[in-house]
């Protein structure tokens, strides 16, 4: 049956069944390990259980990468008794294994300390898509979360950690269109407080009523809200620094990625205001040895994407960012199959770390194994 489908493709000029490309992830090659090419792997998919963890880790290997984004959002999955073996078999294959977290984001914490989450303007308690908030503004919780990272950190011998989407949900502003936007967050009790603190004002009609006095689209209004977004800024910032200092703690030399959500085709630095990152404080106060600069959604969800399309944001982040940071290693990232428009050919994967290259980066890195065509070729 194969031999008559092939041969059916072969008349039609169609080429379907070709074997893929085999070449290996263009990169940088004077860095290797948690610098080099780069795949996600979120262990909780059931795909990671269907097969040796040895079978796929040299399969990513064999593609060139150097190491893996280990995602743990802490979920019963990725807890350390269960991260560790996949740690250590990631190694056995010849790649460095990297604790990848997103801040604000832990399932366990979420669960079982209902008032430290995120409220957004329309008192959803921080869900949005398939991540649940908590809040930065809650000390209460980033002790908590900081001894996680420190406790994944010691038990399963990470010597990386990539910070992923650290921010303020959602993007757009409070309003969107001239309506609330209903996952804007954080106007929990913490949040309000601290803005009151400093301003006297309630944050709230601020944010989301047009007759208030204090609405901050009003002209009179426009220092009001910088307060409110620096407040932002600041939290952040100093949520990251807690964040870094528990990995150093559980290994001083440890390599510390961060990932920065890329605005450079949508409205550049727009971040400040609708996720409360300033890419400037990020590198200048942090001091990361990596920075992944992540393609925005506007982008990777274009069907017809081309791989070129990382050269807009080298030219808006690559000299900047060197100003700021000489060392810093520049990695680019790419989403290749969250969703179906946005499954990416073999040739494109490859032709994007070419282009990453080109474009003045050190190495490209992407997400996720099991939903790209890398990972069952076949299919």
């Amino acid at each position: 049956m194969l031999l008559v489908v092939t041969l059916i493709h072969l008349l039609s000029g169609r080429t379907t069944l070709a074997a893929p490309s085999t070449q290996p992830i263009a990169c940088d090659q004077a860095r290797g390990g948690p610098y080099g090419p780069a795949m996600t792997v979120d262990i909780c998919f059931s795909y990671y259980t269907r097969k040796p963890l040895a079978t796929t880790f040299s399969a990513i290997r064999n593609r060139g990468f150097t190491c893996v984004h280990l995602v743990d959002y802490g979920a019963g999955c990725s807890k350390p008794s269960r991260m560790k073996p996949v740690a250590d078999a990631a190694r056995a294959e010849g790649l460095t294994p990297v604790l990848c977290i997103y801040p604000g984001t832990h399932s366990a914490l979420y669960a079982a300390h209902p008032e430290w989450r995120q409220r957004m303007l329309t008192g959803i308690d921080g869900k949005c898509d398939w991540r649940t908030y908590l809040c930065p503004n809650r000390s209460e919780f980033v002790t908590a979360y900081c001894e996680q990272i420190e406790r994944q950190m010691r038990e399963c011998g990470f010597e990386a950690v990539q910070i992923a989407e650290i921010w303020f949900e959602n993007w757009g502003g409070p309003q969107i269109e001239g309506q609330t936007n209903a996952r804007y967050a954080c106007v929990c009790d913490a949040c309000l407080e601290k803005f009151r603190r400093r301003t006297g004002v309630d944050a709230l009609p601020m944010l989301t009523d047009p007759q208030s006095p204090s609405f901050y689209q009003k002209p009179e209004n426009a220092a009001l809200y910088a307060h409110w977004v620096n407040m932002r800024i600041q939290t952040v910032q100093d949520f990251g620094k807690a964040i870094i200092a528990a990995a150093r703690r559980a290994n001083p030399k440890t390599c510390i990625k961060t990932m920065y959500m890329s605005d450079a085709r949508v409205a550049l630095d727009g971040s400040r205001e609708f996720l409360g990152t300033d890419l400037d404080r990020m590198i200048k106060e942090w001091q990361p040895d990596v920075l992944t600069i992540q393609d925005a959604w506007q982008d990777w969800l274009q069907k017809d994407l081309q791989p070129g399309f990382i050269r807009d944001y080298a030219k808006a982040y690559r000299d900047r960012v060197r100003k700021l940071h000489p060392n810093i290693w520049l990695v680019s990232h790419a989403d290749i199959g969250s969703k179906p428009e946005s499954k990416r050919s073999i040739e494109w994967i490859q032709s994007f770390a070419r282009e990453t290259l080109a474009a003045g980066f050190n190495a490209p890195c992407f997400y996720e194994w099991h939903i790209s065509t890398m990972a069952d070729p076949e299919k």
